[in-house]
């Protein structure tokens, strides 16, 4: 930090004097930061100012590595790539940066942290583009040419011309597919990403903004033929490249009739009666997660980045802290790795926090973990023991349409089922009551399929 820096602010002797223990001692202590600060009534009022000096100094104590702020753990947000999209020490680009930090950390806890199934995202019109405001970005800039093989990139000139064709009225929809499978992109190191659940990009327009969320499911390319004949109308051939799907777009003009609400249930019936089709059990959009987790998110996508009063004051001491420090690009890279670990602490251990959520089942993973006294070093194992984590800030991630969902390690596990953790690329499939495995029958007339389980389950097919 520069001198103008250390001048702002003089820590509380008690803080003072816990500092100058830690550095003496250098030895684990039983007391987390956030437990020392809470059960030994030493405040720092939220400044994050002292969680950046705490770890700084007390990095041994937490179970933290002398260098905390690489956040050298996999954990689904790439530090040294997010830092490289700061262009410079000049305040318009810290401001910038900071303003799409803030939009990449929300990304962050709503995939990562809290799970969830629905990302939403938004569009505006602006001069004939369809421009996201926070990235300053129009939605085609934010794709990748090689990403499918330009199948995303082609897919969304269709959907931007039809939602600015003036003839195109309010309430109108798009949907987009992309299945899991290779995406044609690769990482900072050179190794291939691969998809490892299927999405479904779903756009409204409404006036002069495009409002969409994407759903994610574990759909396999079955299932996914079947919900784009529903969808579409169209019917894909077994042999179908990705690029194939991809472009199966939906594009339904609005009218009247049919609300936003009433639109935005349509596709997920299709998603749900495709599933239903295929495979039998059309109750799980996602593992053994309902579609009612999935209708419930939608009922609430305005209000998915809006986090509890404890949530957001870590966001605004971020933004806060990016504006009023713009002196060390290293500043601001301890800044941002202090507000993970604060945010991963809120989302995973802080069971008051977490009993506000919308359902109350949603962290009931977490229940064992939320009753114990950790440390950080301890969150950020619990965080990247995640499945799916796997560098958010990646390079790739400015050339997606969501970022940090398009952002898939090389070190994820690749075309695996979700039932048996087998390889899937055989199209095997599971009874849903029992998890016994079937050999794949798609090449099957359906009066040759297998009607029933040994268990008694009913295949719907």
């Amino acid at each position: 930090m520069s001198a103008n820096t250390e001048t702002r602010y003089q820590p509380s002797e008690q803080i003072v004097k816990h500092w100058q223990t830690l550095k003496k001692e250098h030895a684990p202590t039983v007391y987390g930061t956030h437990d020392f600060l809470q059960d030994r009534n030493v405040e720092i009022e939220g400044r994050l100012t002292d969680y950046i000096r705490y770890f700084d100094m007390g990095w041994l104590s937490e179970g933290l590595p002398q260098d905390w702020y690489n956040l050298t753990k996999k954990i689904g947000f790439s530090m040294d790539s997010q830092m490289s999209l700061l262009q410079s020490l000049d305040p318009s680009d810290v401001n910038l940066w900071g303003k799409r930090t803030e939009q990449d950390l929300r990304g962050f806890c709503l995939e990562y942290l809290s799970d969830g199934l629905v990302y939403p995202f938004r569009y505006t019109n602006q001069g004939g583009k369809l421009v996201d405001k926070q990235y300053k970005k129009e939605m085609l800039q934010m794709v990748s040419e090689k990403e499918r093989n330009g199948a995303v990139v082609q897919s969304l000139s269709r959907i931007e011309d039809f939602f600015l064709d003036p003839h195109t009225p309010d309430n109108s929809i798009a949907v987009m597919p992309s299945p899991m499978g290779n995406s044609n992109l690769y990482t900072d190191n050179g190794d291939q990403i691969e998809y490892p659940d299927s999405y479904w990009f779903v756009m409204v327009k409404q006036q002069e903004q495009v409002k969409g969320f994407t759903i994610k499911t574990d759909f396999n390319l079955r299932e996914c033929r079947e919900a784009i004949k529903f969808l579409s109308g169209r019917t894909l051939p077994i042999d179908a490249p990705l690029e194939e799907y991809v472009t199966s777009i939906t594009l339904q003009k609005g009218d009247e009739q049919n609300s936003v609400h009433k639109v935005k249930m349509q596709v997920v019936q299709c998603l749900k009666e495709a599933r239903e089709s295929v495979s039998g059990w059309p109750a799980f959009s996602y593992q053994q997660r309902t579609w009612d987790e999935v209708l419930r998110d939608i009922s609430f996508e305005d209000e998915l980045y809006d986090f509890n009063d404890e949530r957001e004051k870590v966001l605004e001491e971020f933004t806060s802290f990016v504006l009023s420090h713009p002196d060390s690009k290293l500043t601001l890279q301890k800044a941002l790795a202090a507000t993970i670990l604060r945010l991963s602490r809120e989302f995973l251990f802080n069971k008051k926090a977490n009993t506000a959520e919308k359902d109350e089942d949603m962290d009931k993973r977490f229940s064992y973990w939320s009753n114990q006294q950790v440390s950080y070093g301890q969150i950020l194992d619990r965080v990247a023991s995640i499945p799916g984590c796997a560098g958010g800030g990646s390079s790739v991630m400015v050339f997606s349409i969501i970022p940090l969902l398009a952002t898939v390690s090389s070190e994820q596990k690749k075309n695996i089922c979700n039932h048996c953790q087998e390889s899937s690329v055989d199209n095997h499939y599971h009874c849903t009551q029992c998890n016994k495995k079937y050999a794949d029958e798609t090449n099957k007339k359906s009066s040759e399929r297998t009607k029933k389980c040994s268990c008694g389950f009913k295949f719907n097919c």
